[in-house]
């Protein structure tokens, strides 16, 4: 569920309640009014500030977060946006489940704080899973609103200054180098092209593509654009500069030589 929308509850038992606070108003009149191009943003951007709960265990004095697998390869935290919509995962996991996990607690923190812890570790976002409103939020669309930038962003310039580890990635989608490299072979005068993975200082991580030519950005985007496809939640940032200059993907064997 990449958009917001109902998800499913249990067949039966109690009626789930209703909105218990603001946020959760946003949350439903979003959910039910699709056409509302407003609604989802309101929601997304109090939902950043808000208070949410988030379900865990305590483990050697430290707290963990739970995580559940999703379809794709993905896995995912949870986070609740009303202790009631705990309450009511907590009913089902415990029909279904057996008791919870020893050492379990829900602590609170903020939509941005959680976004970017997960981000940091690659990991999506269930908001109030098992409830009838809820959202996931992808790895790539949780990077893209802490950087400020409109989600579904296909590529983000990477900015040269900032503290960052870059090495090679450890997963990269099927063809995907080979779609860039057939784009920057028909388009000529790529001296280098590198795929990397990169953490910056503030926890999110993704690909990125160094690219050396003497063309200019503007003709080397449009490319990436065409040729990235999907990225299974990740995020692709784009650095460029003349042959022969150092990027941050000069560690990273190039996949193109010019």
């Amino acid at each position: 569920m990449s958009a917001l929308g109902a998800t499913p509850g249990p067949p039966d038992g109690p009626q789930e309640p209703g909105p218990q606070n603001a946020l959760e108003q946003l949350l439903v009149h979003a959910a039910d009014h699709p056409e509302d191009r407003e609604a989802g943003p309101a929601f997304v951007a109090a939902f950043m500030d808000a208070s949410v709960g988030v379900p865990g265990t305590v483990q050697d004095g430290g707290f963990v977060p739970l995580v559940t697998e999703l379809a794709e390869r993905r896995r995912a935290g949870l986070a609740f946006t009303h202790p009631v919509r705990g309450a009511w995962w907590g009913r089902q996991w415990t029909q279904t489940q057996g008791e919870m996990p020893p050492g379990f607690e829900v602590r609170g923190t903020t939509g941005r704080d959680l976004m970017r812890q997960l981000v940091g570790h690659n990991l999506g976002l269930v908001l109030n899973p098992a409830n009838r409103h809820g959202k996931e939020f992808f790895v790539a669309e949780m990077s893209d609103l802490l950087a400020g930038v409109d989600p579904g962003t296909t590529h983000r310039v990477a900015q040269q200054g900032s503290s960052v580890e870059v090495g090679e990635p450890a997963y990269v989608p099927e063809g995907l180098v080979e779609r860039l490299r057939d784009g920057f072979t028909a388009l000529g005068g790529v001296a280098t092209a590198s795929l990397g993975w990169i953490r910056y200082e503030d926890g999110m991580q993704g690909y990125l593509l160094g690219v050396t030519t003497a063309r200019p950005r503007e003709e080397v985007l449009p490319v990436v654009e065409a040729c990235v496809g999907a990225l299974e939640g990740r995020t692709l940032d784009v650095t460029v500069g003349p042959p022969g200059a150092t990027l941050l993907t000069a560690h990273v064997p190039p996949f193109l030589t010019g």
